[in-house]
């Protein structure tokens, strides 16, 4: 899995406790029969990775970050850096 993003942070709770947050989202990829594709790898999110299929290499990808985007949105805690600054996650 080629991996063109990828974001190591820090997640902090509602407690106010830091966790790891480790994203890594693939380059496009294409699947016989089912299409283009990207995967997801986010523990915080899923255990599992996800994989996201579009009809074209664009849509997988853009796809794959609305996700993310959305997943986060329903989420209560916040990515923070090592110093414990919000992040802009405005790329998701």
């Amino acid at each position: 899995m080629k991996v063109p993003f990828e974001l190591n942070a820090k997640v902090k709770g509602a407690d106010g406790s830091l966790g790891a947050f480790i994203l890594k989202i693939s380059s496009p990829e294409f699947e016989e029969g089912r299409g283009y594709f990207c995967t997801i790898e986010c523990p915080f999110i899923r255990e599992k990775e996800m994989k996201v299929f579009g009809v074209d290499e664009n849509q997988a990808e853009e796809l794959a970050f609305d996700l993310v985007r959305s997943l986060l949105e329903h989420k209560t805690a916040i990515i923070v850096d090592s110093d414990g600054n919000p992040l802009d996650v405005s790329w998701a």
